[in-house]
């Protein structure tokens, strides 16, 4: 009986030790997962608060938007706490704060970093600036080469962990990747031998007799792919994942917006700057007049900066290039040509450059306007030209590309492989 009793003894000791051990690696593995994650939800948290603490702001967001919001970071959490390695990313944050507001925006090329440039040089704008009474008064070109106030964007630390509500946009990564391909090298921004342009014309095989007189004045799709995309270890960030500009598993972003919902998604964080008011009017129309004028004003802006596009694009040339922008991007139909006799005229009438800026955006409106283009069908005209475009690649390159993002799909939510992109992966072999 006493040694069943010692037994006894011994295996409720045992079990009460084990359970101690039990505890202890627990209870370090939860403080480790607390340390790395716990901000995440401190974020969760602040996003309900932002909403349900403010009673005169409770209905400005609708519960199943706020469902959407929180979805979005759980979904980068799952993704996060899967990581076997870590991902390194610049992460850097352009803050603003005053009494009432803190808030910091981490910025990911190609997914509306120039709108919310706009929007931190109204908010940051000093005394001596010039008057504007809107973010949307300020250009695109202003914006990055002439601002109104020096930003200066800054590292992660501590005060904006604790304190800021942290924000940023991504996009599906197809359409954001098509995006810089025709913002940088159809129109010719990146076209210029101070860019990619003698870099692109080895790769062509094209004859470089003297490079400060060499021009080259296209690039395919499938060549900046495979040669500036998937082929380029260093890349850049107009078309590099996005988390490598903004890194969720680091930053515990509050919010995160998607350029697919920009309109909605833009308003909740302009309502918490206050400057909500400056979308709630801000039709399809006003959109695509506003987009019209900021790509001529850039664009010719951008060209007369650079010496080889000076040399290389005269004003005719580069208006074509900005008239197939348009149709790619929705807002001219495919089967409109180009009317240079029109453009011709009206630019050999200004007086300036800034009266042939004006002028040529009156006209690009006025086409716009007259083709009656659609919401709808101006989605749609988009979709088909992105799809036309990764049709010319081979399938090797497509899961090349899959694979390059393949971190961002993760994080944010995005389908690796949607059908109309990848039709031979959803062919019934057996049939």
């Amino acid at each position: 009986m006493v040694a069943r009793r010692r037994k006894m003894g011994f295996a409720l000791v045992l079990v009460f030790f084990v359970g101690i051990l039990g505890y202890m690696f627990t209870a370090q593995e939860v403080n480790q997962n607390r340390d790395r994650y716990g901000r995440q939800h401190v974020a969760k948290a602040t996003l309900k608060r932002a909403v349900h603490e403010q009673p005169a702001r409770e209905s400005l967001v609708p519960n199943e938007d706020l469902e959407v919001y929180e979805a979005r970071l759980n979904t980068f959490r799952i993704a996060c706490a899967q990581m076997e390695q870590p991902i390194t990313s610049r992460n850097r944050f352009i803050h603003y704060e005053t009494n009432d507001i803190d808030v910091s925006y981490c910025s990911v090329p190609k997914v509306g970093c120039t709108f919310w440039g706009r929007v931190f040089q109204f908010l940051l704008r000093t005394n001596g600036s010039r008057e504007v009474s809107s973010p949307l008064d300020i250009t695109r070109y202003q914006v990055h080469f002439l601002p109104l106030v020096h930003i200066k964007e800054i590292k992660i630390n501590q005060n904006i962990i604790e304190h800021s509500k942290r924000f940023f946009f991504v996009r599906n990564p197809y359409t954001r990747l098509f995006s810089a391909y025709v913002d940088k090298f159809v129109l010719p921004q990146f076209l210029s031998l101070e860019n990619y342009g003698l870099r692109i014309a080895k790769f062509k095989g094209q004859t470089i007799p003297n490079p400060n007189t060499t021009c080259v004045n296209d690039l395919s799709f499938k060549d900046f792919v495979q040669h500036l995309v998937i082929g380029d270890p260093i890349g850049n960030y107009h078309w590099k994942p996005m988390y490598s500009s903004c890194n969720p598993c680091k930053l515990f972003p509050h919010f995160i917006g998607k350029q697919e919902s920009f309109n909605k998604d833009a308003k909740y964080i302009l309502r918490e700057v206050g400057l909500g008011h400056i979308l709630e009017k801000y039709s399809h129309k006003k959109y695509i007049s506003d987009e019209i004028a900021q790509m001529v004003d850039f664009t010719f802006s951008f060209r007369d900066r650079m010496t080889s596009l000076r040399r290389c694009f005269d004003d005719i040339s580069l208006t074509e290039k900005i008239w197939t922008t348009f149709q790619i991007n929705g807002h001219l139909k495919p089967d409109m040509k180009f009317p240079k006799a029109t453009f011709k005229r009206i630019l050999e009438g200004s007086l300036s450059t800034k009266d042939a800026k004006k002028r040529v955006t009156k006209e690009f409106v006025r086409v716009n306007e007259n083709a009656h283009i659609s919401h709808e069908l101006h989605s749609t005209l988009k979709l088909r030209w992105m799809l036309k475009a990764f049709k010319s690649l081979t399938r090797d390159t497509m899961e090349q590309i899959a694979k390059y993002y393949d971190i961002d799909f993760k994080l944010f939510g995005y389908e690796k492989y949607p059908k109309d992109l990848f039709p031979w992966r959803y062919t019934n072999s057996s049939g």
